[in-house]
């Protein structure tokens, strides 16, 4: 048997390997700094959903990073959980804490429950899955 014929779709050659870890972390690298630029530029509700939904993009973007073989839509639902739950965690004493020791905790974790944020999460997972979908059908052709 062949090691090429043994390899899981989990673990391409070591070349596409690194091309996809890459390629995520430079895509994460720009969702980061869109969100930057969105939370200095922009003011009000908008700008909120924007940053919870970007926030939500980089998850994703985390999530494929890890698992570069997930279908989007379970990317998608991984992406939502998590960010419903540090939402729901900001119930709690904890994020606000976080931020307190650090600037970059209070960006990840925030520090009070909005739920106005809510449905942030899944359009952001949404939206990050779309491109996600497309992009692997464009990949395939």
């Amino acid at each position: 048997m062949s090691s090429a014929s043994r390899r899981s779709p989990d673990f391409p050659p070591c070349g596409a390997f690194v091309r996809r870890r890459v390629g995520t972390t430079v895509l994460g690298l720009g969702v980061i700094g869109a969100g930057l630029l969105a939370r200095a530029t922009l003011e009000g509700a908008f700008a909120n959903f924007l940053g919870v939904a970007l926030w939500s993009v980089l998850v994703y973007v985390a999530v494929v990073w890890v698992r570069p073989s997930v279908r989007p839509l379970s990317a998608a639902l991984v992406c939502t959980g998590i960010g419903l739950a540090v939402e729901l965690a900001q119930l709690t004493p904890g994020p606000a804490a976080l931020g307190e020791v650090h600037r970059g905790f209070h960006l990840v974790f925030g520090s009070s429950f909005d739920v106005r944020d809510l449905p942030a999460y899944p359009a952001g997972a949404a939206a990050a899955a779309l491109l996600h979908a497309w992009h692997a059908g464009q990949v395939r052709r």
